[in-house]
């Protein structure tokens, strides 16, 4: 009877090990958990930013916008001012570094007075001939710049980067003068596009001039490097602000020739701007 009862036993336990063993392993890979990983712009973009400021435009290139010297002609840089404003986002990387993503409106431009007089004053009743142009460009521009946070607590940063500019206007004004013994003329106008004035550098006068509308005298599209230094200023909770000073410099020649007899000289663009820059913090991952 004893025996009996252990073959039933150890059968029922046989039984059950064989059922074990028949049935289907478990997929570990489906137990596990799976961690969704979700990443959208709010996540990545630290700093919401909004600038204004003034600038100097400087640029350079030919002896009508840069200091120019001659026995028969002068031409002489003068201030040029415009502005410059913008919004922008940052990607904060670390503590040390960001980058700067903006898209700004910049007006910059020249302004210049070039006075010239002949060599030979009786090949011409004109003894001083002078113009004063300015110029100003309305610039669509965007900016990639990595800002280098440095100091104990990260107030001070150095900028490097560059821009790509669009043209949106460009708008010419000019005064010229002719004076000699026997008549005084003076004439003034403003337009849109610009006058190309060609003038003797070794003789003196002005000897012609060509005149080309706002769509063929300038490149469409502009583009430089971005070099600056920011310091934070004031910041308060999630509100800071910076002064910034920034220079863009152009490497495109923005003029292009229109079918004028005239060659027209090179340009290149490029500004030096103060801006007050204010900055909403929307997080802050590091710290100094």
């Amino acid at each position: 009877m004893k025996r009996s009862r252990i073959y039933s036993v150890v059968s029922v336990c046989l039984l059950l090990s064989l059922n074990l063993f028949a049935q289907e392993k478990p997929d570990l890979q489906k137990l596990i958990p799976r961690k969704r990983i979700h990443v959208s712009l709010r996540d990545i973009v630290n700093k919401l930013e909004v600038f204004a400021g003034a600038n100097s435009s400087l640029n350079h290139g030919n002896k009508f916008i840069d200091n120019h010297y001659s026995p028969y002609f002068k031409n002489n840089r003068e201030l040029k001012m415009g502005y410059s404003f913008g919004v922008g986002v940052s990607p904060v990387v670390n503590k040390r570094l960001e980058i700067l993503l903006r898209v700004s409106w910049d007006q910059t431009g020249t302004k210049a007075k070039f006075t010239t007089k002949p060599k030979d004053t009786s090949a011409t009743h004109n003894l001083i001939q002078s113009v004063e142009s300015t110029y100003t460009y309305q610039y669509l521009t965007l900016s990639i710049i990595p800002k280098i946070n440095f100091g104990k607590q990260g107030k001070c940063a150095l900028l490097v980067g560059g821009y790509y500019g669009k043209i949106q206007s460009i708008k010419g004004h000019f005064v010229q003068d002719n004076l000699s013994k026997n008549y005084h003329i003076f004439s003034e106008a403003s337009f849109n596009g610009r006058f190309i004035y060609g003038v003797d550098s070794q003789n003196g006068g002005i000897t012609s001039f060509g005149t080309a509308s706002s769509t063929t005298s300038i490149q469409n599209d502009d583009y430089g490097l971005v070099v600056g230094f920011s310091y934070q200023a004031w910041q308060k909770n999630k509100h800071s602000l910076s002064i910034q000073l920034i220079d863009n410099f152009g490497l495109q020649n923005i003029n292009k020739s229109f079918g004028s007899f005239l060659p027209i000289p090179p340009e290149l663009n490029n500004s030096l701007c103060l801006l007050i820059n204010y900055s909403f913090i929307r997080n802050i991952p590091h710290k100094y």
